[in-house]
């Protein structure tokens, strides 16, 4: 049977994650080792889209801007959307799960943003 389950919900340590052996890319910021010697990330958090370079617009930090873009952070579900304004036209330029800093940066890069 499989698992639904939030991976968040529950955990004493639910701010990071073991890394599956697809996800361990050049570039992947790896925060600690924890008791038992396993790789440990950090999920996607407010201060991670803050630094860099998003504002964020609401106290529950879901919706941030930079620019032309709007970027709404969905971390139970670790899905991120992205926005573009241009005029009177709102683009959807990508809704996907990105769990930590490293994936969000390589999307913005290919976004171009």
């Amino acid at each position: 049977m499989e698992d639904n389950s939030n991976p968040r919900e529950g955990k004493l340590d639910s701010k990071y994650y073991t890394p599956t052996i697809d996800e361990l890319v050049l570039g992947l910021q790896l925060d600690y080792k924890d008791p038992t010697g396993k790789l440990r990330v950090k999920y996607l958090d407010r201060e991670d889209i803050e630094s860099l370079g998003w504002e964020a617009r609401t106290k529950e930090y879901v919706h941030y801007t930079k620019g032309i873009y709007d970027l709404f952070h969905y971390s139970k579900e670790n899905v991120i959307k992205i926005y573009a304004q241009k005029e009177l036209m709102v683009l959807i330029l990508d809704k996907c799960k990105i769990k930590n800093k490293s994936e969000l940066k390589k999307l913005l890069k290919q976004l171009g943003i």
